[in-house]
């Protein structure tokens, strides 16, 4: 991040492929450019976005998207994408421009199988949790449901840090719209025939975490449109730009 400001409140959110923060700070991006990294894409960090909050009375913080696993493929299944239990994600966070970080923030991911016999990545169409209000509840008929902690970390500590967040839900994927189903979901509104996109942001918004005693601090995980606008392939085509230039990873996640 360039432009720093000073981190008072946060407010953070995390997707499994992108992942998005917010306090009062900013950075800059690259883009799947390490080729060992490439070898191991669930612990890909292709981009880190840091940005004042767009959001009604949200001035007062910054928004910091981390971006994993690049390039996926949204109807990838029957294994779709997902951040690894095995991987430690951290955003570090620089405050004073001495290039040490401040603060941390790490997530850790648990993946459960609800039922062993089959591997399905949903049972039956995709439902709100039982208890919306409440971050542990799951989705219903997903059958491979993802939590996860998120801890923060101040400059030198060497203790366990403060648990913000214990064992929440992420969002889940959108195989598609028999598993995404308007009438079953819901969000107002007049749904058009076949398009899941307003019952999937329903389901997405109830991953959107609130960390209590924080100061407004706010996470998400779980999927997201690619946003790096680039023609990935005609770039690497020994530099053979069209014109007009195309989006070379619209549509991936």
């Amino acid at each position: 991040m360039k432009n720093r400001i000073g981190l008072s409140t946060l407010a953070i959110a995390l997707s499994s492929i992108t992942g998005v923060m917010v306090a009062p700070s900013a950075h800059a991006s690259s883009h799947r450019d390490a080729p060992f990294i490439s070898e191991d894409p669930a612990a890909d960090n292709t981009d880190v976005y840091a940005f004042v909050s767009t959001e009604a009375g949200r001035s007062d913080y910054v928004t910091i998207l981390s971006n994993f696993v690049p390039l996926q493929e949204p109807a990838n299944g029957p294994n779709f994408y997902k951040l690894s239990d095995f991987v430690n994600y951290e955003i570090l966070i620089d405050v004073d421009g001495d290039a040490l970080a401040d603060l941390t923030y790490e997530f850790k991911f648990t993946t459960r199988i609800v039922d062993p016999g089959t591997y399905l990545y949903a049972t039956n169409t995709i439902l709100p949790p039982p208890n919306p209000l409440d971050p542990t509840s799951q989705y219903v008929n997903l059958n491979q449901p993802q939590s996860y902690t998120l801890t923060e970390r101040g400059r030198g500590t060497t203790s366990t840090g403060r648990v913000l967040l214990n064992n929440v839900r992420t969002a889940p994927n959108r195989p598609g719209p028999k598993s995404i189903n308007f009438a079953a979901v819901g969000r107002g509104g007049t749904p058009v025939q076949g398009d899941t996109t307003l019952a999937y942001q329903n389901l997405a918004e109830m991953a959107v975490h609130t960390a209590p005693n924080s100061g407004g601090l706010r996470s998400f995980v779980g999927p997201r449109d690619e946003g790096f606008y680039v023609g990935l392939g005609t770039a690497f085509d020994l530099i053979n730009p069209t014109a007009p230039g195309a989006d070379g990873t619209g549509g991936f996640n």
